[in-house]
């Protein structure tokens, strides 16, 4: 996972603090003139509150903000009320055992704000989770206050020795295991639902990092259940400990890539096949795409009222004024500008040979290979012509609010993937009678990639070890196009899988809601192909299958559609 170098410097800065405050227990002798709770105090409220100002840059979407930021303050709650008992109040009081019952409160309700944030993952913006998942509060709450009036019951605490010496012996029941558990609990289904919404696979394989975090909290736990004066317990507080774990967990789960921020923007940018960037009022460039060239600020304000030619006229520069800057973007015009070159030179050479034989040859040969680069090109602009004029409809109409900004942005990203892939694809089927599936596969892989730029989890299985004719390739990637265009703004997750035996069978299995797509979607062409359509639609989910025959006998192997 991608993380700026701002925030790897802060994160480092508040491991430090938090090392820091063992470091003054080593040394509290020599601390005459202010409480080492004091100093330990300050420094775990300073980490604190820089994880939560990276909480609030870094995480985009309000629901996931939200939650974390209650992560927080839960913690900063903890740090403070422990204060308050070490510093304020009398050892051994009826006032400092109470405030020992409430830190159970932070502790058993910052992970289920966490679990919070982590169900909002995946989710459409502005969609919440589940409310089910809000019955937690039941649970946590009969934990928290069974606690709370341990002293009627003594179920998480017991006192051998009687209640007024419950500081210096004191014993674990049965409620303090069930509140371990259930943190344990809660971790294991955010890790569980942190890996079921991860799109790659990349970054499952990361599951190990959050797991150290937990590793850390277990062993601590079970060395204070042993030996509650050992060292290590001397040096940290099971408090401080907790409020370590807790971020320290989220971070994990950050850095793991299981959990989305807004860090990776910029590697998004540099990676992107977008040729362009964004700059700010001052001019400063802030992302730019590793495809792009180096263009002036005057030229990118120039672009917002007309394109910019460069390189000779083979590259339009635009822009767009966005809130704060611009944002710009290059379209290659080299290939129609070759085109047209080329039949310049050919209408040159007519008029110049007409009167020769030989060259009336040559000009015929020319003409001929032009018809046939023609004859490609109008196959394939008849072919991509729809999503073409969206896109150019797109670049033309981009609005000035920055979420609207981003939904077309992305949206063309999925459709100039469709048409590189599907131009491709026509001119393999000039070359070869039979297209590979690995081709097909290639082909919906990457639409999948700027697909999931939705926060639409999206799995490809394709059946890669058959050659089929091309216009069979063909068809089963438009039909694929066609329906995530008509899917792709209210879908949550998707499965695509792809078999080749005795008949094609291309299975969709959609999350979507409110969409219907009619019988005869398509009809025609999948007629054409001698092809059964099955569309069944369930509450919250859509299940398209397409199968075709694996060869017809009357068709064309050089057809192209």
């Amino acid at each position: 996972m991608y993380s700026s170098r701002k925030t790897k410097i802060l994160n480092i800065i508040c491991v430090l603090l938090v090392l820091m405050t063992g470091v003054i227990r080593l040394t509290r002798d020599s601390y005459r003139l202010v409480s080492s709770n004091i100093l330990i105090f300050f420094l775990f409220i300073l980490a604190a509150l820089i994880w939560l100002v990276q909480i609030r840059r870094r995480v985009i979407r309000q629901e996931e903000r939200k939650y974390l930021e209650l992560t927080a303050v839960l913690l900063l709650f903890l740090i403070i009320i422990k204060t308050i008992k070490y510093v304020f109040l009398p050892s051994g009081s009826c006032f400092s055992r109470y405030i020992w019952y409430l830190y159970y409160f932070p502790q058993t309700f910052i992970v289920m704000s966490m679990l919070f944030a982590v169900l909002h993952t995946g989710l459409a913006c502005g969609t919440q989770m589940n409310r089910r998942w809000k019955l937690l509060y039941i649970p946590a709450s009969v934990i928290t206050g069974g606690i709370l009036t341990n002293d009627i019951h003594q179920l998480a605490f017991s006192f051998p020795q009687g209640i007024e010496m419950w500081e210096e012996n004191y014993v674990h029941g049965p409620l303090y295991f069930v509140s371990i558990a259930w943190l344990v609990l809660l971790f294991v289904i955010i890790i569980v639902i942190a890996l079921r919404r991860c799109a790659t696979t990349e970054n499952r394989s990361n599951i190990w990092m959050p797991i150290i975090p937990l590793a850390i909290g277990m062993i601590y736990v079970v060395l204070f259940l042993v030996n509650r004066d050992g060292v290590f317990h001397r040096l940290f507080k099971t408090t401080e400990v907790i409020g370590f774990i807790f971020p320290a967990f989220m971070e994990a789960l950050i850095q793991a890539g299981l959990f989305p921020t807004n860090d990776g923007y910029g590697n998004m940018w540099k990676i992107s096949g977008l040729h362009g960037g964004i700059i700010d009022n001052e001019g400063r460039f802030h992302f730019e795409s590793e495809s792009s060239i180096s263009v002036s600020n005057d030229m990118i304000r120039e672009a917002e009222a007309a394109p910019v030619m460069l390189q000779n006229g083979n590259l339009a520069l635009r822009s767009h004024a966005i809130g704060g800057g611009y944002v710009y973007w290059l379209k290659d015009l080299t290939e129609i500008n070759e085109v047209n070159n080329k039949l310049a030179e050919l209408g040159k050479i007519l008029e110049e040979d007409n009167a020769l034989l030989q060259e009336e040859k040559k000009i015929a040969e020319n003409k001929t290979q032009i018809q046939l680069q023609n004859r490609i090109y109008d196959s394939i602009y008849s072919q991509i012509a729809p999503q073409l004029k969206h896109l150019e409809n797109i670049l033309d109409t981009l609005p000035d609010e920055e979420e609207a900004f981003e939904e077309k942005m992305k949206y063309g990203a999925v459709l100039v993937v469709y048409i590189k892939r599907c131009s491709n694809l026509i001119l393999l089927m000039h070359q070869k009678e039979k297209i590979s599936t690995g081709e097909l596969q290639i082909a919906i892989e990457e639409s999948l990639h700027y697909i999931r730029l939705y926060g639409v989890r999206s799995i490809g299985s394709i059946d890669s070890n058959m050659e089929l004719s091309g216009s069979r390739i063909l068809f089963l990637y438009t039909f694929f196009e066609n329906v995530a265009e008509r899917i792709i703004g209210n879908c949550s997750a998707w499965l695509i899988n792809l078999e080749c035996s005795e008949d094609i069978c291309l299975r969709i299995e959609a999350q979507v809601k409110d969409l219907v797509i009619p019988v005869d979607f398509m009809h025609d062409r999948i007629e054409e192909f001698a092809g059964i359509l099955q569309i069944e639609n369930e509450q919250d989910a859509i299940f398209i299958t397409l199968t075709l025959p694996v060869r017809v006998p009357a068709e064309d192997k050089n057809d192209i559609v």
